[in-house]
């Protein structure tokens, strides 16, 4: 499978828009009645820069086929050129410590995969998936990674309940089998 659409960009911008807007967004929600606030953290949140070996760690984990995105390097440059990976270190402290993310790397592109079926004029038979500097996701995994520790040393997440999205927790087929089976 991996045909190209055949509906217009337009069909597609429109179907998409209305799939992923959020109407609620500026609604201000507040404190469910009886909602806990949560213990101050024990464990704090690391807010030191990123250190070369955490930064080393979090590109080794990428795939290489992972697609690269608008500036076209790809994560291998930086899995096989310590070079380059530590002059990017150097940018990661720059922009760790002046608190200024480049603007593109909150730019994407977006592409469509062919679902299942042969229909290549519905919008609806394809998965958008956004395209990102590759160098703004090793930075940002580590920055994930960090705030997850932090919220499950500070029993904030419950892993015995919340498994999704945590890396190194298994349980989703788990959960994905309890929740058939109810």
């Amino acid at each position: 499978l991996n045909g190209a659409p055949t509906c217009t960009k337009e069909e597609a911008e429109t179907y998409f828009k209305k799939l992923y807007q959020d109407e609620h967004r500026s609604t201000d929600f507040s404190q469910l009645e009886g909602m806990k606030r949560p213990a101050p953290p024990k464990y704090p949140f690391l807010d030191k820069p990123p250190t070369f070996k955490e930064m080393r760690r979090h590109t080794h984990s990428k795939r290489k086929s992972a697609c690269p995105g608008l500036n076209s390097l790809p994560y291998l440059i930086y899995k096989k050129c310590i070079a380059i990976l530590s002059m990017a270190h150097r940018i990661f402290l720059k922009i760790f410590t002046s608190k200024d993310i480049p603007s593109d790397w909150a730019i994407a592109f977006v592409v469509l995969l062919q679902k299942y079926k042969d229909v290549l004029d519905d919008p609806s038979e394809f998965r958008p998936i956004a395209i990102t500097n590759t160098l703004g996701k090793i930075f940002f995994s580590i920055i994930s990674a960090r705030l997850q520790d932090f919220l499950v040393k500070n029993n904030y997440i419950s892993t015995i309940i919340q498994k999704g999205f945590l890396s190194g927790i298994p349980g989703c087929v788990e959960h994905a089998f309890s929740l058939w089976e109810a």
